[in-house]
């Protein structure tokens, strides 16, 4: 139980409920300290080039340079482009199962009726 409560967990919340329910939190948890030392490590890399650029114009190495974009960039950027390329697969799927559907006629048409009242004028 102190587990939980050092997560934030509500303790009205924790009386009440399963160990089942309580995986979620553990889960949360762990993927929480994964990205925290994804982080740490990230900041490692940029600490170790600032220092190598530094030591290295220091000691007249003038091939050393620090980053020019951010490392996650082209990570973040390829990773956009797949879900933009996913939802468009997606859409074009979509598509062509509908056109199929009402090839054969068995899309279910959904008719709406204007219920509203005409008023007078």
């Amino acid at each position: 139980m102190p587990h939980y409560l050092a997560l934030g967990v509500d303790y009205e919340f924790l009386m009440q409920s399963n160990p089942f329910e309580m995986r979620s939190y553990d889960k949360a948890y762990v993927l929480k300290q994964k990205l925290e030392d994804e982080r740490d490590w990230r900041m490692g890399q940029y600490n170790m080039s600032a220092f190598e650029t530094i030591l290295g114009r220091a000691f007249g190495k003038s091939d050393v340079t620090y980053f020019k974009k951010p490392i996650l960039q082209d990570a973040i950027a390829e990773e956009t482009d797949d879900i933009e390329a996913n939802e468009k697969l997606a859409v074009i799927e979509m598509e062509l199962f509908i056109a199929e559907l009402k090839k054969r006629g068995n899309l279910p048409m959904t008719i709406i009726k204007d219920i509203r009242r005409k008023k007078d004028d």
